[in-house]
Order: structure tokens, then C-alpha cells, then sequence
């Protein structure tokens, strides 16, 4: 049982350490690299236009997603930690459910960006005579993160609203809190994903969410043996 229980705290703790890079890694994204200039902002970048941002950056852009890579490796692995750990036995429980949608989410982001990773270097060398091929791949690379992102704010917020009734690492207030603001969020970036509004306007409270993920992961690695039983 005490293997269980050092297993759950150290998964709760990776969480809280792996987010909290994520949100020094967006708010670094958001204020050096989220814009890409544009000719027209009515339209918004040319495929030529993003390319040269991607030159321009590329050492930078490629160190933060390799940095993002290994820290969702260690999200989707923790969440399933969870998921293995959650009380309820073998079968559907809210609490696995929620971890299980984390993990989904956190394993999608990893595919992106090595999507990204792979494929933006090539679509920026032949821009030139297929502008089109950067342009489908950051379309795709878009679909990719929204799903991803949805899916791990869906999941934390559902992880809190399982606390709202048993109140295991967190009170009921803050479970509220965390629910409702995960929750929103997620449904916030659908409506961005749905729109040509960029994610850089959605950031603020995304980072706000952020913040409300690595509190549950802290709390997670902090509860004492008994409650996490």
C-alpha cells in the first residue's frame, strides 16, 4: 500500500513541476514568438510571411517544443500513473476517467510537436514553390493542439469536480474553482479553434488554468498516505 501511495505522490508532484514549465514556455511563446508579422493583419500571415518567422526563430521555437516534448511525456505518464492508482477498482470511475482524458491530451500534444518538429524544417525549405504544403501543416499542427488542449483541460477539470464531492486533496471551494476555470477554458479554446481569433488571445487564462493544474499536482504529492487511499 505505501508503494501505492509514494507512486501516486510522486506522479502528483511531476504534474505540478511539468505544468508549471509549460507555463514558463507559453509565457515565453506568447511574448517573443506568438506573433508572426503580417503584410495584411486583416488576413493574417502568408505561408512566405510564417516561413521567415520560422527561420528567423527556429533555434529558439525548436528548443522550447523539445523542452514541451519531454514535459508532456511526463504529464501522459503521470496521468496514467493516476489512472492506475485511482481508487474504485477495475472499471469506469470519475477519477480515472479524468486522468485518462490527460493522458489522451498529453499524448496528442507529443504527436504535434513531433510533427512540428519533423516536418516544419522541410515545408519552410520549399515554400517557395509550395507554399501550400506550410500552410496544410499548420493547419493540421493547430487541430493537433486544440484537441490536445482540450482534451488535458477537460480531463483537470473533471479531476476537480471529483474532489467537489469526496474532497480527498482539495476542499470544496477550490474544487469548484478548479473545475469551473479548467472547464471553461477548454471550452473557450473550441471557441477559438472555431474562429481566426489566434491563440495568443486565449493565453491569459489558459495560463490561469495552468496555474490551477500544478495546484492539483502539488496537492496530489503533499496529501497524506490515508487520504490517498
Amino acid at each position: 500500500m505505501q508503494e501505492h501511495d509514494n507512486s501516486t505522490r510522486f506522479a502528483g508532484f511531476a504534474i505540478a513541476i511539468a505544468v508549471l514549465t509549460l507555463v514558463v514556455n507559453i509565457t515565453l511563446f506568447a511574448t517573443f514568438f506568438g506573433s508572426v508579422p503580417a503584410a495584411d493583419e486583416a488576413v493574417g500571415p502568408t505561408p512566405v510571411e510564417r516561413a521567415a518567422h520560422l527561420t528567423e526563430h527556429w533555434k529558439a521555437l525548436s528548443a522550447l517544443w523539445f523542452v514541451e516534448v519531454g514535459v508532456y511525456v511526463v504529464l501522459a505518464v503521470s496521468a496514467l500513473v493516476l489512472v492506475s492508482e485511482s481508487k474504485g477498482g477495475i472499471g469506469w470511475c470519475p477519477r480515472r476517467a479524468a486522468w485518462s482524458a490527460v493522458a489522451v491530451g498529453a499524448t496528442i500534444q507529443v504527436a504535434m510537436y513531433a510533427f512540428m518538429l519533423g516536418g516544419y524544417a522541410a515545408a519552410v525549405s520549399v515554400v517557395a514553390t509550395e507554399p501550400g504544403l506550410l500552410d496544410a501543416m499548420y493547419r493540421s499542427a493547430l487541430v493537433l493542439f486544440y484537441a490536445g488542449n482540450v482534451a488535458i483541460l477537460f480531463g483537470f477539470g473533471a479531476a476537480y469536480a471529483s474532489e467537489v464531492k469526496h474532497a480527498r486533496v482539495i476542499k470544496h471551494r477550490m474544487a469548484w474553482v478548479g473545475s469551473i476555470v479548467c472547464i471553461g477554458v477548454a471550452l473557450l479554446i473550441i471557441g477559438v479553434s472555431a474562429t481566426d481569433v489566434p491563440f495568443v488571445a486565449a493565453a491569459p487564462p489558459a495560463l490561469v488554468a495552468h496555474v490551477l493544474m500544478a495546484y492539483l499536482g502539488f496537492r496530489i504529492g503533499t496529501s497524506r498516505p490515508s487520504v490517498l487511499r
